[in-house]
């Protein structure tokens, strides 16, 4: 029988908890690094790689959310929509984040698999942006 614990297991249990580039000493120009690195392999094409930097970014650096939503992208981009959507449900599960891109990138990509959660997502991002008319 294989053990539930692993390090992808403790890194998810610990997402947004513990900032890991902190712990491993990482500072804050390492990082701009790996932002610049995942921002460029994504400007040429490159959206698997892009989406692999953007997640060890979201894990060394907790207290970025967009890292997850710059991944959901790279995803997307990659054709990986499942694993973009995991992203993005990863994303809107945090506090304080701008849910509205979030929203209408995972309604893109339920569209062919999910009309209604689609639909539903939509409404929420059309919503947040123009909450009198919804209110």
């Amino acid at each position: 029988m294989k053990s539930p614990f692993n390090l992808t297991n403790l890194l998810a249990a610990c997402e947004g908890r513990i900032a890991f580039g902190a712990l491993f000493g990482l500072g804050a120009e390492a990082l701009a690094r790996l932002e610049a690195l995942a921002e460029a392999a994504s400007f040429e094409g490159r959206h698997a790689q892009a989406a692999e930097i953007f997640e060890v970014l979201s894990v060394f650096a907790p207290e970025r959310p967009d890292h997850l939503l710059s991944r959901a992208r790279a995803e997307a981009s990659a054709g990986r929509p499942n694993v973009a959507i995991a992203c993005l449900n990863r994303y809107l599960a945090r506090e304080g984040v701008d849910a509205t891109p979030a929203l209408a990138l995972r309604a893109e990509l339920r569209d062919p698999i999910d009309p209604m959660g689609a639909a539903a997502d939509r409404a929420s991002a059309r919503a947040l942006t123009n909450p009198v008319a919804y209110a």
